[in-house]
């Protein structure tokens, strides 16, 4: 999982809906990377969720799909702290 500055997203909740109703969860590490095991073959259904959610679909077997959500903590406490720095400087 990243955002849509190539930040990770860490400890999203990753969904895998696949044929027959076969679901698995899993969540992302540290480096936005989150590992659902072994999957049926087919078309499938892939969702994140963190701050917002985003999914797209894959067709298993791929070697990694990347679900680009729309910001990551990681992202926001930068800007953050941006906005702090740059609010205390101008004082």
């Amino acid at each position: 999982m990243r955002d849509f500055v190539g930040m990770p997203v860490p400890m999203a909740l990753v969904t895998y809906r696949g044929p027959g109703g076969f679901t698995a969860t899993a969540t992302a590490n540290t480096a936005g990377s989150a590992d659902l095991g072994v999957v049926p073959h087919g078309e499938a259904w892939v969702e994140a969720l963190q701050l917002l959610r985003a999914g797209r679909a894959v067709l298993v077997p791929e070697e990694a799909a990347t679900i680009t959500l729309p910001i990551s903590p990681y992202t926001a406490a930068l800007a953050a702290y941006w906005v702090v720095f740059r609010w205390r400087r101008g004082r």
